[in-house]
């Protein structure tokens, strides 16, 4: 009777450790795959990390080249941040706005680019590869509202890439 308490004990044992394994084997892989071993502990970018990182980009060097007056906002959060900068003309009511985000999971920085004018019927949006050539080539700013048919108003100078918001 003794030696079968034993076997038990030995069985259950060993499926206890079998069961462990086999988590270890399908948790830890995925932590290590999504390379989050860093980002256990919660350590967040400070401030001042994050402004270098948004200040190197060349959507952001273009913009201030353009408008060196532009206002800038940063909110910083757990796993990264973002820089809003933006100018506007408060005679049309048209602002220009440049949005980075950083995300340290990813480690890359998403740019977008957005034109808001008055009547809200000319709304400009570009992301991405084509960020820095609308903010040197679209002059958002003067855009006048569109009065009646919008064939009145050209946009032909806005680079390819560039989507329009109705």
């Amino acid at each position: 009777m003794l030696t079968l308490q034993k076997i038990a004990y030995g069985v259950g044992i060993s499926i206890a450790v079998s069961v462990f394994v086999l988590f270890l084997y399908s948790f830890l892989p995925h932590l290590i795959q999504n390379d989050q071993w860093e980002n256990i502990d919660g350590i967040q970018l400070s401030d001042e990390e994050l402004l270098e990182e948004f200040h190197a980009t060349p959507a952001y060097v273009a913009f201030l080249e353009r408008y060196p007056d532009a206002s800038e906002e940063l909110n910083n959060h757990r796993h990264g941040g973002e820089l809003q900068v933006g100018v506007a003309n408060y005679e049309k009511n048209n602002y220009l706005k440049l949005n980075l985000y950083y995300n340290d999971y990813d480690d890359r920085i998403n740019v977008n680019v957005d034109c808001q004018t008055s009547n809200n019927r000319d709304n400009l949006h570009a992301n991405g590869l084509f960020a820095i050539e609308f903010i040197k080539q679209t002059n958002c700013l003067d855009l006048e509202p569109i009065d009646g048919d919008e064939s009145e108003h050209s946009l032909t100078e806005l680079p390819n890439g560039v989507i329009r918001i109705d």
